[in-house]
């Protein structure tokens, strides 16, 4: 049986696209963080030896560093990946509307994350016809198979 995805099922979905976004911009952080310190190490009496070795037995501090950082590396390569395909799916359910002012208010709202107040006034409509463009393009969104991600 199929479930019935509601208007606040779609909503919370929508909204994900601008906690992925923050995301997106904290694990790139990280990781600029993380490669400036490692190529701008402090100065260490201990040198690369050349020999590969693990972290687990590894007595040089900036060996362990690197193997540390690219370990890093890939986790954030996966998980950017991650965040930019369901990014890519919340732009395409967007896609799917015929009515462009229907993507355009959606657009404003979930991508760009704007207020209701500039909603009306970029679009140029009252409040109240405002909101009913969102509540009749959030009928009529399909995000049908997409998945909601579940919250941590």
């Amino acid at each position: 049986m199929a479930k019935i995805v509601t208007n606040r099922d779609k909503i919370r979905y929508l909204y994900q696209y601008m906690r992925l976004v923050i995301e997106f911009e904290n694990i790139t952080y990280t990781y600029n963080e993380l490669m400036y310190k490692l190529l701008r190490p402090a100065p260490r009496a201990a040198k690369l030896s050349g020999m590969p070795t693990n972290t687990n037995g590894c007595k040089n501090p900036i060996e362990a560093e690197y193997i540390m950082v690219i370990n890093l590396e890939n986790k954030i390569r996966y998980l950017k990946g991650e965040i930019v395909d369901m990014m890519h799916e919340i732009e395409d359910a967007i896609c799917t509307l015929v009515d462009p002012m229907h993507r355009t208010v959606m657009r404003l709202r979930y991508i760009q994350g704007e207020n209701w107040e500039k909603i009306c006034v970029a679009i140029n409509y009252s409040w109240a016809q405002t909101h009913r463009i969102h509540s009749d393009a959030l009928g009529k969104i399909q995000i049908g198979s997409l998945m909601l991600r579940k919250e941590k």
